[in-house]
């Protein structure tokens, strides 16, 4: 029994390790994207309306957003575009499934860096870009984003308290469980003191936090995008689980041993 429940608590790491891990992106999506920037860099109006129908040439709004961006990327070609990373969501609504792709890519030019954001939604079982941005990549804004940039307040304080407080408890809980050898199904008290409900998460440059529900395994974690302008993340989860445990511990009581016999 002891060796299912191990083998039931790594099948769960595995399948959160892997849940990240998805298929590649929409080839079609891509191509769409860098047509889409390289009609935007070249004036190319005609080819951003074929391109997606969205984007009228016309329109004096969309064309006023659009040569802005502009301004940002240079003229020369890119030496090197690397996709940075890409997110879908799928929303059902109340006439048709609608299909969001949104891919950041990093565009090397010879005077510098750009980092471009495009979101396309699929429409008649194609690609259309609904939104563009770009930013360059310029040392003051990946020093605002670096771990330890000046302007933290005890919000930053009290979220990383938070953090080391869950995982502390987590690991107290665990080595607690541990300790008790005949404390029945102890391995599976074990992985609950590593559970925790709900996720709460901080934006670590601008201190915006938000919330969700979730059910984690070990789920206190730091992250950081591969693009230079992109924010570290903190992230914990409520021990519930590790709560749970040390309360049973707290009443639990090792059998006490037979004394020894004596002769005579």
């Amino acid at each position: 029994m002891r060796r299912q429940v191990w083998h039931w608590v790594c099948g769960i790491a595995m399948s959160i390790g892997l849940a990240g891990c998805g298929s590649a992106v929409d080839q079609s999506a891509d191509l769409t994207a860098r047509n889409f920037a390289a009609a935007v860099q070249r004036a190319d109006w005609s080819t951003v309306e074929a391109t997606s129908p969205l984007w009228v040439a016309d329109s004096p709004h969309r064309r006023a957003m659009l040569e802005q961006i502009r301004q940002v990327m240079p003229r020369d070609p890119p030496n090197e575009v690397q996709m940075l990373y890409w997110t879908y969501a799928a929303k059902a609504g109340t006439r048709k499934r609608v299909e969001r792709l949104t891919i950041d890519y990093l565009y090397s030019f010879r005077t510098g860096d750009v980092v471009l954001r495009a979101v396309l939604d699929k429409s008649n079982g194609r690609y259309e870009v609904s939104g563009f941005q770009a930013r360059p990549v310029d040392a003051r804004s990946v020093a605002a984003n670096a771990l330890d940039a000046p302007g933290k307040t005890w919000i930053h304080l009290g979220f990383m308290s938070g953090m080391a407080l869950s995982l502390g408890l987590m690991i107290l809980a665990a080595w607690r469980a541990w300790q008790a050898k005949a404390l029945k199904w102890r391995w599976a008290w074990i992985a609950l003191a590593l559970l925790g409900l709900g996720s709460l998460q901080m934006n670590w440059t601008t201190g915006a936090t938000s919330s969700w529900l979730a059910v984690n395994l070990l789920g206190v974690t730091v992250t950081k995008s591969v693009s230079p302008l992109a924010p570290w993340v903190f992230r914990f989860t409520l021990p519930i689980g590790a709560l749970l445990v040390l309360w049973r511990m707290s009443y639990y009581r090792p059998p006490k041993r037979p004394p020894p016999l004596s002769f005579g």
